[in-house]
């Protein structure tokens, strides 16, 4: 059974910041009983992101997509956590809709956002 999620953002998010790249900052605190032999998690963003887990840097990405295909990638957690509490970071860099304002080879949409789903494999 795969998990349902999607796309979230910050409430703040005004139609000012589709100017000028923004940088937004999402954080989880997740409690493990014990460490399990791998947790898997899909995860992608509009534009960019950086996941970390309890302070280590553990994958940038997506990959670059187009309208008709949207890259997401596949973690395995497992390594970085500890039994007890988890920390799970993740910074989001959107760039604005105007190419020339940003990075001009990455597709973006007009309404940003981090995805993030575990995966049961």
């Amino acid at each position: 059974m795969r998990a349902v999620s999607n796309w979230i953002w910050t409430p703040e998010w005004i139609h000012e910041d589709k100017k000028s790249p923004r940088i937004v900052y999402f954080r989880r605190v997740i409690e493990v009983a014990e460490i399990p032999e791998s947790v898997y998690l899909n995860i992608s963003a509009d534009t960019r992101y950086k996941l970390y887990v309890n302070g280590f840097l553990v994958e940038i990405g997506p990959s670059k997509g187009d309208r008709e295909v949207w890259f997401y990638d596949r973690v395995d957690l497992a390594p970085y956590l500890k039994a007890g509490k988890n920390i799970l970071g993740v910074q989001v860099l959107r760039y604005p809709m105007e190419r020339e304002q940003g990075n001009h080879s990455m597709f973006r949409t007009e309404i940003p956002g981090l995805y993030m789903s575990p995966d049961d494999g």
